[in-house]
């Protein structure tokens, strides 16, 4: 009996440290490869966590790409019993060729790993948490007709692109698509230096508002200061909006936001 229970005692001790030592494994794995970088998020539909299948995939109803919503900016990976708590700013794409902007919109994410061996825990974060070459897949997301033609593809209810090759994006146009209304809408911070330097005037923001009603990607129109063209995108990243209708259906559509700046 007393053999039995030394048994069992030895084998639950090294299930247990098998359990932490792929944990811990699997954290300084991420930590190394993901830690202050932008990555794409394969993100569930819903929810903040994350869960995998034994071979490392996730169930396929947790599948599918977020546009700009899914793209983050990694802060810190800690491991927390059987999951890994992901810390992150979310990111936004400025078109066209812009460097990625950092908002302060933040976010934690599960993953749970119970159950899973190191090996596959890496496969899985590398297919959830995509660096490198998936940035630059990003950049090819959106595909823009020249703004000389937005006019008459709106007036004709034609797409004026498209994200990811297959979502077209529309103009409002009182006959084909009634547009996004914005819903939250926040102000620009007016820096203390562009005050200073009595900086003011008024610039526009275009973004490419999702079915969702947030905005994917954001194009500075116009510019008045560096500080300040920052300040109007990161105000316009966190903006939110009843999206656009088609035919009754939400479409993704570009809208113009204008912001002013203006010494009082």
């Amino acid at each position: 009996m007393r053999k039995a229970l030394s048994v069992c005692i030895l084998l639950f001790a090294v299930l247990f440290l098998h359990r932490d030592a792929t944990a811990n494994s699997a954290l300084d794995s991420a930590r190394k490869s993901l830690v202050h970088k932008v990555v794409l998020l394969k993100h569930p539909a819903s929810g903040t966590t994350i869960h995998f299948d034994a071979a490392g995939s996730p169930p396929p109803d947790q599948n599918g790409f977020l546009g700009s919503d899914g793209v983050l900016y990694i802060q810190r990976i800690d491991a927390t019993g059987q999951s890994l708590e992901i810390r992150a700013d979310r990111v936004i794409f400025v078109y066209p060729g812009v460097d990625p902007l950092r908002t302060e919109q933040h976010v934690t994410l599960q993953v749970d790993i119970s159950n899973l061996s190191d090996v596959i825990v890496r496969k899985a974060l590398a297919a959830l948490l995509q660096s490198g070459a998936g940035i630059d897949r990003f950049r090819e997301y959106l595909k823009l007709a020249d703004k000389k033609d937005f006019h008459d593809l709106t007036d004709a209810g034609k797409p004026l692109g498209s994200l990811g090759g297959f979502r077209p994006i529309y103009g409002a146009s009182p006959k084909f698509v009634k547009d996004a209304v914005a819903v939250s809408a926040p102000d620009p911070e007016y820096s203390e230096d562009a005050r200073k330097r009595k900086i003011s005037g008024e610039l526009t923001v275009g973004m490419v508002v999702n079915e969702n009603g947030v905005p994917e990607v954001l194009r500075l129109e116009d510019s008045l200061n560096p500080e300040l063209d920052t300040n109007a995108l990161k105000a316009a990243a966190a903006f939110r909006f009843r999206p656009a209708t088609r035919d009754g259906q939400p479409v993704a559509s570009f809208v113009k936001v204008s912001f002013g700046f203006h010494l009082y």
